[in-house]
């Protein structure tokens, strides 16, 4: 296991690790001022595996304590668990155009995943593009403020925004896509048993505090937002895509 280097623009919360597999891995440790946001990584996660979307490897790993340069005032702090997601080679949205993508049948599930778990941040930084050649590939990552906060309550679960989410890589997404596949993720995310929610809930690390009464509000508004908001929503959103719709 080789350490490599931290990214500046997450301080001292994400790491690059060589695992022993030879694979390098992005390391996320547990940050107090960000209590939930491992959390909403690990479950956004299990979710998107779910509908098989274009998400990263991920797997929670336990790291000698040696290893990642935390210095001791900060508040990221080593627990037993980290998150780590398999690191992708490639561009942000921002820094490279979209031309030849050969997983746009995965976009319109990107968009309702986004509405189901609340993620306001699918900004093109949040989007990796993997060049192969003349292809490429859209990565989704960084899912730690799903739910609208890496701090959120049980209070702010119940009053989750019910609107369009206003995201330029949305907008450029839907460009790839069709009516037919909106409605086909619909029928994907119903699909999944609440039971598997709160299985996901139940094997949360215990390192990554989290009270019961927030594993119940969270499984409660996973399953309103999946059976009753994001079908409307969605209507609202493909109604700006094709006006003719009715």
């Amino acid at each position: 296991m080789k350490y490599e280097r931290t990214f500046a623009a997450h301080k001292h919360n994400s790491h690059l690790v060589t695992f022993d597999d030879g694979k390098r891995y992005v390391v996320k440790c547990y940050d107090t001022t960000k209590p939930k946001a491992l959390m909403n990584e690990w479950l956004a996660y299990q979710i998107a595996k779910y509908m098989h979307l274009p998400v990263p490897h991920a797997r929670l790993v336990s790291l000698p304590p040696t290893l990642l340069p935390i210095p001791d005032k900060t508040t990221v702090i080593k627990t037993k668990t980290q998150f780590a997601s398999a690191y992708i080679e490639g561009k942000n949205a921002h820094e490279i155009a979209i031309q030849n993508m050969k997983n746009t049948s995965q976009l319109a599930s990107v968009i309702v995943f986004d509405y189901w778990l609340y993620n306001r941040d699918r900004t093109r930084k949040n989007v990796i593009i993997e060049q192969n050649g003349a292809d490429q590939t859209l990565w989704i990552i960084d899912h730690a403020d799903i739910c609208g906060s890496f701090a959120w309550t049980v209070e702010q679960l119940k009053q989750l925004p019910q609107t369009l989410i206003d995201s330029k890589m949305h907008r450029i997404m839907a460009s790839f896509t069709t009516i037919q596949q909106f409605e086909q993720a619909i029928a994907v995310i119903q699909t999944m048993p609440t039971l598997l929610i709160e299985e996901m809930m139940k094997h949360m690390p215990e390192d990554w505090p989290m009270t019961e009464e927030e594993k119940k509000q969270l499984v409660h508004t996973l399953v309103y937002r999946r059976d009753h908001l994001v079908p409307r929503l969605i209507r609202k959103f493909c109604k700006q895509l094709w006006p003719e719709l009715v």
